[in-house]
């Protein structure tokens, strides 16, 4: 079963990896959560991403504006310009999009194709792809069955490719980049990070050659 057009969806998520020195960290020390907390969501498997995401769009304006006075430089009680208001905005948006994509790739209608999808920072969601491919479709991939990744995990990679991967690739570049680990700032999307994270892994196997082979 070649499954849902997945050559390009597997190679284009293998090839977004993390650099050798974070994954030496430790992803887990990277998101700067508590492995508690972090291993009770991912037992939950989808529902834990469904819940994570859900709290995340629901303090959208809270992550936008913390996110935009780090940025800017500015504490929690400097007064915001026109524009800082505007940016605090823009960015709550993108961060409410985070469950609209999550809907899309689960949604049981499957993909828009092309003509139908949104455009996002990273480019038109799924384009070039036919229309009604189902989360299951991508489970059901040979190389998802070859690297035996469950559904979580296809889940998040999907969520990888789309424009959430930036609320998850720049708190890991962020917190590797700071030497103190208190002071590190908790990844938002920990659950769906920690499966994709593994998804990559279980690819990276695939493409290594065993000992005694070419």
């Amino acid at each position: 079963h070649g499954g849902a057009g997945g050559d390009k969806f597997f190679e284009r998520a293998k090839l977004k990896t993390g650099k050798p020195q974070d994954a030496a960290l430790g992803i887990g020390l990277l998101m700067a959560v508590d492995g508690k907390t972090l291993f009770g969501g991912a037992a939950k498997g989808v529902d834990g991403i469904v819940e994570e995401v859900g709290v995340f769009a629901g303090r959208a304006e809270e992550y936008a504006d913390k996110a935009v006075r780090a940025r800017e430089g500015l504490s929690a009680g400097d007064k915001l310009t026109m524009d800082q208001t505007r940016a605090v905005a823009a960015e709550a948006d993108k961060v409410r999009d985070v469950k609209w994509l999550l809907d899309y790739v689960l949604s049981p209608s499957g993909t828009f194709g092309t003509g139908n999808a949104r455009a996002f920072v990273n480019g038109i969601i799924d384009e070039g792809r036919e229309a009604g491919i189902t989360i299951d479709d991508f489970c059901l991939d040979r190389h998802a069955k070859a690297a035996k990744l469950c559904k979580e995990e296809v889940v998040s990679l999907r969520m990888y490719t789309t424009a959430a991967f930036m609320y998850m690739n720049a708190p890991l570049r962020e917190n590797g980049a700071v030497q103190e680990p208190d002071t590190r700032t908790p990844c938002p999307l920990p659950l769906m990070t920690h499966f994709a994270s593994e998804a990559i892994k279980k690819l990276r196997a695939l493409h290594t050659p065993r000992r005694g082979q070419g």
